[in-house]
């Protein structure tokens, strides 16, 4: 995967208690039907990578998603989004976005929430 050509951003949607999901990040991991969320033990990074139905903290890829434009991946989590946010001294009722970096030894992307930037 060149994740060079390829935006891998998601976005922290406060207001809205919700993450957004990029289509280049979908694209990145293989366009597989399930993507699993994780976060490290410092709670400074979230990492998208496939997975099975049965997984804990597993999330259906919409049907068609990196092909129309119109549609949308959204996760949406009250409690998770706002403790994350305010876990990394990020106010919890602004939109930021974060780039991730593609680890091909993992097949995961990571989003380190150093880089998460005030979405305009």
């Amino acid at each position: 995967m060149d994740s060079k050509n390829t935006k891998l951003r998601i976005s922290f949607q406060g207001a809205w208690n919700v993450i957004r999901v990029g289509k280049g990040v979908v694209k990145a991991l293989g366009e597989p039907e399930h993507i699993c969320l994780r976060v490290n033990e410092r709670m400074d990074i979230l990492v998208l990578r496939p997975c099975g139905p049965g997984d804990q903290m597993s999330f259906k890829v919409p049907t068609d998603f990196t092909e129309k434009t119109e549609r949308l991946f959204r996760i949406s989590s009250k409690q998770f989004v706002r403790s994350f946010l305010e876990q990394n001294h990020l106010n919890p009722d602004i939109t930021y976005s974060v780039d991730g970096e593609y680890s091909e030894k993992g097949h995961a992307v990571f989003f380190d929430m150093a880089r998460a930037v005030e979405a305009k």
